[in-house]
């Protein structure tokens, strides 16, 4: 889907004439949007112990740095098998769910999950928040991005089971015993991204 699309993707060659036909590369809006959402979470990953939920092929979990360990779940075994393939130097790879995240209480400082919440039900939803704050360390880190249209109330992407509003995700989160300390967002084409830092009560 095109908001997950590889950090390597870029639009077709456009053309402009600047003495004669010369052609260039434009960046995919997406893939600017994806670095801006990595180079947020960035700040709250350093020397801390991270988990990227879900991780898919590991590559935007490859752009986390300066962690002091970063492992990432996905639910799919062949995404985790091309991450590990691809990214298994760089990170922890396991095959895990959203609602259930098999790590002891208080096991990670941060926790990063950008553009997953709005590709499950919004029960899974619910329990991956709360298994979230269950596995943070007092005062961890959660940040989380998720998508919302300008217009009506689905975007039509068929990944997306749902798609909240900013005021849905700030109300689950503080249901779950998270503070909201900084929430951004970005258009993109007919979508909004909206990222939230937010903070284990």
């Amino acid at each position: 889907m095109a908001e997950r699309a590889h950090p390597k993707e870029f639009t077709r060659f456009k053309k402009i004439k600047i003495f004669g036909l010369i052609p260039f590369l434009k960046a995919n809006p997406y893939w600017k949007a994806l670095h801006w959402r990595y180079e947020l979470a960035n700040k709250y990953c350093k020397s801390k112990n991270v988990l990227d939920i879900p991780c898919g092929m590991g590559w935007g979990t490859s752009l986390l740095k300066n962690a002091n360990h970063v492992t990432g779940i996905d639910i799919s075994e062949e995404a985790i098998s091309e991450a590990k393939l691809l990214y298994g130097n760089f990170a922890k790879f396991e095959v895990g769910s959203m609602n259930a995240i098999g790590y002891p209480e208080e096991s990670f400082d941060t926790i990063v999950c950008l553009e997953g919440f709005e590709h499950v039900s919004e029960e899974i939803g619910d329990r991956f928040l709360i298994e979230a704050s269950r596995v943070l360390k007092s005062k961890g880190t959660l940040v989380l991005s998720s998508p919302y249209p300008i217009v009506g109330t689905h975007s039509g992407n068929p990944y997306h089971i749902k798609e909240y509003r900013p005021e849905e995700v700030r109300e689950k989160l503080n249901n779950c015993g998270f503070i909201v300390l900084k929430e951004n967002q970005r258009k993109v084409d007919q979508l909004i991204m909206s990222i939230f830092v937010a903070q284990k009560n």
